[in-house]
C-alpha cells in the first residue's frame, strides 16, 4: 500500500504545493508542499527594533512530502531549472550557480540517481528520511517514508482530521490523547505545564507560523516555539511533522521519562530555531526523527532557574542537517551537577554547520559517560560561512566557505561571553567553577568529505588550568573510507587531558 500526506482545502484556503517540484510515485502524481529554510548562516540579530523577526529575504523555499507505505517506491521528479523562491545573496559564496549534479542523501543510503536534463529517477526501499538536492543544499526535497502505523486515534481527547486547522496555543494537560491525522495541517503550538501520561501522534503537521517571538532569549514560554513541555512526564510524541517554529522548535524542561519518535523538523528559519533541546531533563528517548534546524539540531543543556541533571539520555537512528551551530551537542548551559549516561547513536548527519559532534561544558556540570558512536558525518563543497548578525546589513560571504569542526570537547565559560552576561547575577559572574568532562567516547565515525573539501578541524582541550579533562577515548574514524590513527591526518588538537587515545 501507499498512501500519500496531502492536505484538502477549506471553502477558498488550500495549503500551497511547492513550485520547483513535481513528483510522481509508482506511477503516481504525490503531493509536494512548501517548508521555508535557511538560504545563509546568519544568525541572532537581537535588536528590540526588529523585535527579533528574520527577514524572509534571508531564507528559501525548500520542500517536503510524506508517504505510507510497505512497499518500494520508484520516483520520478520534474524540477525547475531554476528554484522560483532563493536570494541571490547565496551566490556571494564560492559557488556562482546552484544547479549540481543531483544526489540523494544520507549518502550511505546508496541511492543512485538516474538523470537527464531537469528531470531524475531514483528508487527508495525502505522507511526513512531522505534528501534529494539537484541545487546543491539549497532549495531541497525532503522525503519522508514512513512503514504502516496503527494509531489509537479513537482515543483522541483531541483530533485534528484532515483539512486545516487554526487553534493556536494548545494546551495539554495529564492524560490527554492528542491526534494529527493525515492530511491535517494544524497550525499552532502545544503548551505543556506539569502534565504526566500524555501521548501526541499522527501523521499530520504542527506549524508554528502565525506566531511572534518577543523575548531575546528561549528558556520561557512567552514564545512557545513548536511544542514546549515543562515539568512533565511519561509523555510521548511520535510521527508528526513540525514546521516554523519562532524559537526553539521543540523543548523541554524539567521533564522525566519522554519518547520522541519518527518526529519530522523541517521547515525552520527564523533565528535561533534548534531543532530539539532538552533542558535539565532525565531519561528521554529521541529515536527515528528527522531534524534540519537553523540552529543546534539535538541539544542537551541545564540551565540557571531549572532543577535536576542531564542523565539516561539516548538519540538513536536520526538523520540530521543543521544550517546554523551544532548538530548533535551539549551545552552549552551545563549548569548542574551531573551530565551522565548519554549515548547518541546510529546517526546520520547530512550537512553539518560549526561543529557536527559538540560536547560544551560551558558553566559547572561534571560530563561523563558521554558517547557517540556509529555516526556518519558529511561535508560538502561550498558551504557558506557562519555569521553573527549584529545589524541590519545583508549576508554577505565576501568569497568565504565554511570550515567546520568535526569533534569538539572543550568549557567555554558562558560567564565569560559577552553576548551571555545578561542571563547571569553578579555572583554568578564571579563563580570559579568550570566544566570538566570525566570521560567520553567517540566510536566508529564514518567522514565524508566532497571533492575540495579539506579535513574538517577537531580538538579536545579544557581552557583552564586547573580544570584538566580525565579520559577521551576516540576510536575508528574513517574519511572517505581511509581509517584515521592519529591526531595530524585527524587535524584534532588535545589540551589539558589525562587519558587521551586516538587508534
Amino acid at each position: 500500500m501507499t498512501e500519500f500526506f496531502s492536505v484538502p482545502p477549506v471553502k477558498d484556503f488550500a495549503e500551497e504545493i511547492n513550485a520547483d517540484y513535481k513528483v510522481s510515485v509508482n506511477g503516481k502524481e504525490c503531493p509536494v508542499y512548501n517548508a521555508r529554510s535557511s538560504a545563509v548562516p546568519y544568525n541572532g540579530y537581537n535588536d528590540t527594533g526588529a523585535a527579533f523577526q528574520r527577514p524572509k529575504n534571508q531564507s528559501e523555499t525548500a520542500a517536503f512530502l510524506r508517504i505510507t507505505a510497505d512497499e518500494e517506491l520508484r520516483f520520478s521528479v520534474e524540477f525547475a531549472e531554476t528554484p522560483a523562491d532563493c536570494p541571490a545573496s547565496v551566490l556571494t559564496g564560492v559557488k556562482k550557480s546552484l544547479r549540481s549534479p543531483a544526489v540523494v542523501r544520507p549518502l550511505e543510503k546508496n541511492v543512485s540517481v538516474k538523470e537527464c536534463g531537469n528531470k531524475a529517477e531514483f528508487t527508495l526501499r525502505g522507511a526513512g528520511a531522505y534528501i534529494f538536492e539537484p541545487y546543491g543544499r539549497h532549495c531541497a526535497l525532503h522525503i519522508f517514508v514512513d512503514a504502516p502505523r496503527a494509531y489509537e486515534k479513537e482515543n483522541a481527547t483531541l483530533y485534528f482530521g484532515a483539512g486545516l486547522h487554526f487553534p493556536g496555543v494548545i494546551r495539554v494537560k495529564s492524560g490527554d490523547r492528542v491526534f494529527l491525522d493525515n492530511g491535517a495541517l494544524v497550525y499552532g503550538s502545544i503548551l505543556a505545564h506539569g502534565a504526566e501520561d500524555v501521548k501526541i501522534c499522527g501523521c499530520g503537521v504542527l506549524d508554528d507560523g502565525y506566531e511572534v517571538r518577543i523575548t531575546p532569549h528561549c528558556y520561557e514560554d512567552y514564545t512557545k516555539g513548536n511544542i514546549r513541555f515543562y515539568n512533565c512526564k511519561n509523555v510521548t510524541v511520535e510521527g508528526v511533522i513540525l514546521r516554523d517554529s519562532a524559537n526553539w522548535c521543540f523543548s523541554m524542561y524539567e521533564c522525566e521519562d519522554i519518547i520522541v519518535d519518527n518526529v519530522k523538523v523541517v521547515g525552520q528559519w527564523r533565528y535561533n530555531t534548534d531543532g530539539i533541546d532538552l533542558m535539565n531533563s532525565r531519561r528521554v528517548r529521541i529515536e527515528n526523527c528527522f531534524v534540519r534546524s537553523f540552529d543546534d539540531s539535538v541539544c542537551l543543556k541545564a540551565t540557571e532557574g531549572f532543577k535536576g541533571d542531564v542523565t539516561d539520555i539516548s538519540v538513536k537512528n536520526c538523520t540530521l542537517w543543521c544550517d546554523w551551530g551544532r548538530t548533535l551537542e551539549i551545552g552549552l548551559e551545563t549548569a548542574c551537577d551531573e551530565y551522565a549516561r548519554i549515548c547518541f547513536e546510529n546517526c546520520y548527519l547530512v550537512h553539518n554547520s560549526a561543529v557536527a559532534l559538540d560536547v560544551q561544558g560551558g558553566n559547572f556540570a561534571r560530563l561523563k559517560d558521554i558517547t557517540f558512536k556509529n555516526i556518519a558525518a558529511e561535508f560538502e563543497y561550498g558551504a557558506l560561512p557562519e555569521q553573527m548578525q549584529t545589524s541590519p546589513a545583508e549576508y554577505d560571504a565576501k568569497g568565504g566557505v565554511m570550515r567546520p569542526a568535526l569533534i569538539a570537547v572543550g568549557n567555554p565559560a558562558m560567564i565569560d561571553m559577552d553576548m551571555y552576561k545578561y542571563l547571569f547575577s553578579e555572583e554568578q559572574l564571579a563563580d570559579k567553577r568550570r566544566g570538566v568532562v570525566e570521560s567520553a567516547r567517540f566510536e566508529n565515525i564514518r567522514v565524508y568529505l566532497d571533492e575540495g573539501v579539506g579535513m574538517p578541524v577537531s580538538y579536545v582541550r579544557s581552557f583552564y588550568d586547573g580544570f584538566e579533562f580525565g579520559s577521551v577515548f576516540i576510536e575508528n574514524v574513517t574519511v572517505n573510507g581511509r581509517r584515521i590513527t592519529n591526531k595530524k591526518d585527524l587535524n584534532m588538537t588535545v589540551e589539558r587531558v589525562k587519558n587521551f587515545t586516538l587508534k
